[in-house]
């Protein structure tokens, strides 16, 4: 949660829009839109991120953040061809 908040404090305009669910057996990659701008920027950033999670007996055991779709895939072993 920490991380979250100092992001916010730097990115005022910050959003996450949902672009894809990946399964992946136990674990879902999920393909994240980030759109940012800074606090005295008005340079707009999009990129796509994503989210692992890692489930075990139904519930969600570990979640990790990375900074593409291709990076993602690769932590759960589905790595496209770059």
């Amino acid at each position: 949660m920490r991380w979250v908040e100092d992001w916010e404090t730097g990115l005022p305009v910050l959003s996450f829009e949902l672009q894809e669910f990946i399964d992946a057996g136990d674990a879902v990659v999920a393909v994240i839109l980030l759109k940012a701008r800074g606090r005295d920027s008005t340079i707009d950033v999009e990129r796509q991120d994503a989210i692992v999670y890692r489930f075990r007996n139904g519930r969600v055991i570990r979640f990790d953040y990375y900074n593409s779709r291709q990076q993602g895939l690769e932590a759960v072993g589905l790595a496209e061809p770059s």
